[in-house]
Order: C-alpha cells, then structure tokens, then sequence
C-alpha cells in the first residue's frame, strides 16, 4: 500500500525473506489508488518462519501529479507482511531415511508376504503413495507404500512370486 494514489502499470520489485535464497516479486498497481499487487510463487527449498519484506526497488511509480517516488524505506510493524499475517513457507521436500521391514528374518516361498516400511525426514501427508523397487533376483519387483495416516511412515506389502530369489532383500 503505498501513501498516496499512484499510476496505473506502476510497480515495484519486492524482495522476500524466504531462506537461504530471497526470492522477489513484482508488484503492479492495476489501476490509480494506493495498491500494487502481485504473486509470489513458493519453490522447492524456500522456507521462512514468517513472510516479510526485506526491501524493494522501485521501477516506475508516480503519484497521479506524476511525481517519482524515491523512498525505498520497507515497512515495519503491522504495515510489512509479518507484521500483520503469520505465513510459514516450509517447500522443503521430505526425503526416505530409512527403509525396514517388520517380517521375521527367514526364507519365504511364493505367495508368502513380506512387510516394507519407509521412513520419511518429515511428517507427509495421508493417502501419500512411494512405489520401491525390491531386488528380487532377474526380475525386480515394486511395492507400492502408503502413508495410513499423517505422519513419516508409509507402509505396503510384497509378495513372493515365481522366480524370486534374493539371499537378503533389499530395495534396489
């Protein structure tokens, strides 16, 4: 918002605090008045406890006298994003630390099921699905794991089959 009526197609350039790289946007007035709006679109590895401005540069802005803007001076308080809203970016992509299964060691004939777990580095979402890739001799085979709830763990079954062979299966 800015203090007084600006141009229409004025905008300026804002830069956002969003982790180990700040990312920008452009904010455009779509019509005279005090408002310049735009879009900042998360990307993978942005991450902020709470959204702000840091700073931002100034393209073409003139109040409708056609007067320049010059002050680059970013709100603080309740006037800059963090101030007034309370916006976490977490777009940090949850990884597998772990795989394991909780079937007993030993040798399994076909039709025989085995239970592959995966752990992940961050909570993910219900209904979440990873398909593995099980060593299982010439012919590898997938398993697909399913997160039954909110949480790191996904869980899924294999089944032996003709062929299979593995001396400690693993995912490949």
């Amino acid at each position: 918002t800015t203090s007084e009526a600006v141009q229409s197609g004025n905008s300026i350039t804002v830069t956002l605090e969003t982790g180990t790289v700040d990312r920008t946007v452009v904010l455009t007035a779509a019509s005279a008045g005090t408002s310049l709006t735009g879009t900042y679109t998360v990307q993978s590895g942005d991450v902020t406890g709470d959204l702000t401005a840091l700073s931002y540069t100034i393209g073409t802005v003139r109040d409708t006298a056609g007067n320049a803007m010059t002050s680059t001076t970013v709100p603080a308080g309740a006037s800059n994003i963090a101030g007034s809203k309370a916006i976490v970016i977490e777009a940090i992509a949850p990884t597998v630390t772990a795989f394991s299964s909780s079937t007993a060691d030993g040798t399994y004939a076909i039709g025989a099921t085995v239970s592959i777990s995966a752990t992940t580095s961050e909570a993910i979402q219900s209904g979440n699905t990873l398909t593995v890739t099980l060593e299982t001799g010439a012919t590898d085979r997938t398993v697909t794991l399913t997160a039954a709830s909110a949480g790191t763990s996904l869980t899924g079954t294999y089944t032996v089959q003709s062929g299979d062979t593995t001396s400690d299966l693993t995912v490949a």
